[in-house]
């Protein structure tokens, strides 16, 4: 009886939530890239600021891939051993970089090692989301809904607090929690995508899953093909938690007795004679990880 009241109780809670997040629309293959900048996507993809270490490893990989620096594994001296690190060696042309370009690469001017950016730049990473989200709502691809968001969150947690402390019946303590537990839901939708914004969303989904496709497909009669394509749509599988730490080590070990030639330019070991295009992904797939571009499931593997 008493997870029946809580269920009825959060039905409200839970509508709202739905009718709230803002519209799905499905598309079909994606060949061509969408309309959308890789923190547009980030911004969309998330519906707010979301998970930014994912959004700046892309941009990350695409400033070095456009030649604006070079990803290099060297060895720096922590206490009285070295260990590996990786770092950023820039030398970008800021007359050949956007406003939003400019700014990431003079914050990653400020950090020793990735792991440092990583670690430490959330507040900056946060920052300048922020302002992509206002932009995306000034063009209307985004609702701001944080006011309602907030009044939902303050209700909730009110609610939520009377059930629990209030010593109220067993079922009226159910059905205050349960309508606390709805409002909470309904607090989640802060900056839900308009019908605009999902069209886009789903085309840069639409479009990393068709490449995905196409470079497993060529993996196993055109290695070399697959692992060029793989470069170009680096960044957009990234961003879609596609080309993960574990996908590059599991690539990289499918590629490693392929001739598919050195690793690209924008990528440089110092610590490992080898020189391979399968170090090379090994070597993306430990950036993501210093930037914290990994996903939960795989840190506890």
């Amino acid at each position: 009886m008493l997870f029946l009241t809580f269920g009825l109780a959060l039905c409200p809670g839970l509508a709202a939530f739905m009718a709230w997040r803002g519209p799905r629309v499905a598309v079909g293959a994606q060949l061509e890239p969408p309309d959308v900048s890789l923190a547009e996507a980030a911004v969309l993809r998330d519906g707010a600021v979301g998970a930014t270490r994912w959004a700046f490893a892309a941009l990350v990989v695409t400033l070095a891939r456009d030649g604006h620096c070079t990803l290099v594994r060297t060895r720096k001296r922590r206490w009285v051993r070295s260990r590996p690190v990786l770092t950023v060696d820039l030398h970008a042309d800021p007359t050949a970089l956007s406003p939003f370009e400019h700014t990431v690469v003079r914050q990653l001017g400020r950090h020793d090692t990735l792991n440092g950016f990583g670690f430490a730049g959330s507040t900056f990473r946060r920052r300048t989301l922020r302002d992509v989200r206002a932009d995306l709502v000034e063009r209307g691809w985004l609702l701001d809904r944080h006011r309602r968001s907030n009044a939902c969150l303050a209700l909730g947690l009110v609610l939520v607090g009377i059930g629990l402390v209030a010593g109220l019946s067993l079922l009226t303590g159910a059905t205050s929690i349960g309508l606390g537990v709805g409002s909470l839901l309904a607090a989640l939708p802060r900056y839900p995508v308009t019908k605009a914004g999902a069209r886009r969303r789903a085309s840069h989904r639409a479009y990393a899953e068709s490449q995905h496709d196409q470079i497993r497909t060529h993996l196993s009669d055109a290695p070399a093909r697959a692992s060029a394509q793989l470069l170009d749509v680096l960044p957009h599988l990234i961003l879609e938690r596609i080309a993960t730490p574990r996908w590059l080590g599991a690539l990289a070990d499918r590629l490693e007795t392929a001739d598919v030639g050195p690793p690209p330019d924008w990528i440089r070991s110092e610590t490992d004679k080898r020189s391979s295009f399968a170090d090379g992904c090994r070597l993306i797939g430990n950036t993501l990880t210093a930037l914290g571009a990994r996903p939960v499931r795989d840190r506890f593997r």
